[in-house]
């Protein structure tokens, strides 16, 4: 069974670059949101375990770091990697304490994130989530 992984992106030329690396390259199963309110419908719907968020999602949208907090008091399980432009100790330290796996500086490097997602589809396997 494929990862379900959701990419929360408002850049559409990043987005769709992610979308096509996770789906072609990784094989993953991936449901993209371009906004706060699209993030938090799919998190309830489809109920991915892996959730790439970018912080900031422009301003007329909510936070990266509110649809973090809302994704972790949902399902305490979801592995949320942030990923930004903001190169902050205090945005990666209130990521981390929100419950972010890890926090990623762009440009991302897509191997190595194909490494590290596919050692987390492993550990959830393991789960048997």
């Amino acid at each position: 069974m494929a990862l379900k992984v959701l990419v929360v992106e408002d850049s559409q030329p990043a987005a769709e670059s992610l979308e096509s690396f996770f789906k072609e390259v990784c094989g993953f199963e991936v449901f993209m949101a371009s906004g706060g309110d699209k993030a938090l419908e799919l998190l309830k719907a489809e109920r991915p375990p892996v959730v790439l968020l970018n912080l900031y999602l422009g301003p007329q949208d909510m936070s990266g770091m509110r649809i973090l907090k809302e994704a972790k008091a949902n399902d305490p399980a979801v592995i949320v990697f942030v990923m930004t432009g903001f190169d902050d100790a205090r945005f990666k330290e209130k990521a981390l304490a929100l419950g972010a796996r890890e926090y990623w500086v762009k440009p991302l490097d897509l191997t190595e994130i194909q490494g590290i997602l596919l050692k987390v589809a492993e550990e959830i396997a393991r789960k048997g989530r």
